[in-house]
């Protein structure tokens, strides 16, 4: 890759990583690791070192070993990781690009993050199948991925690009419900869809509301983990948040699901 195209490369990487993906969320505003979990009874699971510095697991990463991570929730050595998968199976082969070059570049943090540990309560969910495992949740890991992502601009394909960090909680048809493998304490995921249930009676400038401020057409306030998408949501650009809009008015109503 030309110096010249690393930049480009860089510059995408950092408005994925700041607006649509969300990574300092769990590995922390320098990627030097964060707090994913710590809640006592369930355990602490923290979100590890991206940086090239040392503690980092992603210093020897391959191209392959950050697709199965990132996109298939499976370590290098073949366990099952941690981190939510089911949220960026959708991603483009250009987007991952972007986003490692952009993460390579970023300055060594040195910081060995903790494994992992598991409360009893984590352990009862794990063993129940409460708390899911990513790898498990993703229907399928031999569908290819795209090379690219839709061209960005007002349009239902772009918009349903954008909607694929959302089912990981909302689900695949976004009519919300119980989130599968969170944390018990997190409310039910909102419904997406265009029913009375969701957000029919919705204005997008009050979607937008939500999104940017946290705060519903009613005056409450968004709970988590939907706080914890703000700050990214504010860095969406005004076409991201046209397209997903768009997307999310075009979908099929769900409506009742408790």
């Amino acid at each position: 890759m030309t110096e010249p195209a690393r930049a480009v490369a860089f510059e995408r990487g950092k408005h994925l990583v700041q607006a649509r993906y969300g990574c300092t969320g769990c590995h922390g505003p320098d990627f030097g690791g964060g707090i994913m979990i710590d809640a006592p009874p369930i355990g602490r699971i923290l979100g590890p070192n991206l940086t090239p510095g040392s503690g980092s697991v992603t210093r020897q990463y391959r191209p392959a070993d950050w697709d199965r991570i990132v996109r298939h929730g499976i370590k290098p050595d073949g366990t099952p990781a941690l981190m939510p998968s089911q949220d960026f199976r959708r991603m483009s082969d250009q987007e991952l690009s972007d986003i490692i070059v952009f993460l390579e570049n970023q300055p060594p943090v040195n910081k060995t993050v903790p494994p992992p540990s598991l409360g009893p309560l984590g352990n009862i969910l794990l063993a129940t199948g409460r708390f899911t495992l990513s790898a498990d949740l993703i229907d399928s890991h031999h569908t290819p991925h795209p090379l690219t992502p839709p061209e960005a601009g007002l349009t239902i394909e772009f918009g349903r690009h954008l909607a694929a960090t959302c089912m990981g909680c909302h689900r695949a048809d976004l009519g919300g419900g119980p989130i599968v493998g969170g944390d018990p304490s997190w409310p039910p995921a909102a419904n997406l869809t265009p029913s009375r249930d969701g957000l029919g009676e919705w204005t997008y400038t009050q979607f937008v509301t939500a999104m940017r401020k946290g705060r519903r057409p009613d005056g409450t306030g968004l709970r988590t983990p939907m706080t914890e998408v703000i700050p990214f949501a504010r860095k969406m650009t005004e076409t991201e948040l046209q397209a997903l809009w768009s997307y999310l008015r075009s979908v099929e109503a769900v409506d009742g699901r408790e």
